[in-house]
């Protein structure tokens, strides 16, 4: 479990140099639109050889077009092509720190969005601390432009637009088998 980890931490971090590399030659919409491409061909792939197929994720963009635009949206197109857009402007390190506030977007939209979630005082504090603390980390040496206040800003909403992508998810596809989702809302993104 732990080379698991280590795994996917190397990988989910290398990512943003990856794109931030990848930003010298191509410009944002370019690069999220080869992503998506890339990523709907591997889960292809993967639909194929684990089962469900592709028959599947066209029957369901068929039943539930809106819902599926919607998860598109704010899952994949919304959140890449902000973080992507973003990155042209900020470090690759700082887009890390700055996505790793989902879950604290995620607590604040849970407010509104799923009334079991209730904020209490300890949650709130910590929600509270949580945000100084990613202030603190970025600090304002590390974003210190107005072209980097924009990018922040863009990576930010990229990632409340992944934690609301997680409530669309939760809420309107939460019997639809994973792969099959995120392959419709990759094709349609």
């Amino acid at each position: 479990q732990i080379a698991l980890l280590v795994g996917t931490a190397f990988w989910w971090g290398a990512a943003y140099v990856f794109a931030a590399l990848a930003l010298e030659g191509f410009s944002p919409i370019l690069l999220v639109a080869l992503r998506l491409v890339l990523a709907s061909l591997a889960l292809i792939a993967a639909l194929e050889a684990f089962g469900g197929g592709v028959r599947d994720a066209i029957d369901l963009l068929r039943s539930r077009p809106g819902p599926v635009v919607l998860l598109a949206v704010t899952a994949s197109a919304g959140p890449f092509g902000l973080i992507t857009s973003g990155q042209q402007h900020v470090p690759a390190g700082t887009t890390g720190v700055l996505i790793a506030t989902v879950p604290l977007w995620t607590a604040l939209l849970g407010i509104w969005l799923d009334r079991h979630e209730a904020v209490g005082r300890r949650q709130a504090a910590g929600l509270f601390v949580g945000i100084v603390g990613v202030g603190l980390v970025v600090g304002f040496e590390t974003v210190d432009s107005a072209e980097q206040v924009v990018g922040a800003g863009l990576i930010l909403l990229g990632a409340c637009c992944v934690a609301l992508g997680n409530f669309v998810a939760r809420r309107m596809f939460l019997d639809d088998p994973p792969l099959t989702r995120a392959l419709t809302t990759s094709a349609v993104a």
